[in-house]
């Protein structure tokens, strides 16, 4: 999980963004503004995703 700076202008949006690979394709999901949300919520979330994308369960 990483935060990552997107430029708009004259603006700057830093979102939360993970990352992981399934099968030969790497997968990047969209988490959440560095704003809204929280570093923990947004790894929480992003260990939800992943699991349920892998077919595990938490």
């Amino acid at each position: 999980m990483q935060k990552v700076a997107l430029r708009k202008g004259k603006r700057t949006y830093y979102r939360w963004i993970a990352s992981w690979r399934e099968g030969s394709k790497i997968r990047t999901v969209y988490l959440g503004s560095c704003n809204k949300i929280t570093q923990e919520r947004a790894l929480e979330k992003a260990r939800k995703m992943k699991a349920q994308a892998l077919g595990l369960e938490l």
